[in-house]
């Protein structure tokens, strides 16, 4: 099944690479109500910086039911300012 990010924008966030995406968090949250937040640092301890977000979304499991059927987000965790600091570019350090 497409991921919302597919159908609307044409990427997929499954690519991703984790070194790419190191200030972020994962979210999980499965049916039964466990919804952990994971740091991407602790996934890259675990499979390394070149791994891709799919390759953890598919040995995910909820520690809670046992479940691998779950939603699931890439979550940037932090202020607004430091977010927006975060995704600058060069269009917009131009019209600053």
């Amino acid at each position: 099944m497409p991921t919302l990010e597919v159908q609307e924008y044409g990427w997929d966030i499954g690519m991703t690479q984790l070194q790419h995406i190191t200030m972020n968090h994962l979210s999980f949250e499965c049916p039964c109500g466990h919804s952990p937040l994971v740091p991407v640092q602790d996934m890259i301890k675990l499979y390394g910086a070149e791994t891709t977000v799919d390759h953890v979304r598919a040995k995910a499991r909820c520690s809670a039911c046992g479940q691998k059927t779950f939603e699931f987000r890439i979550v940037y965790r932090g202020g607004s300012y430091d977010a927006l600091i975060g995704a600058a570019n060069a269009k917009m350090d131009s019209q600053v």
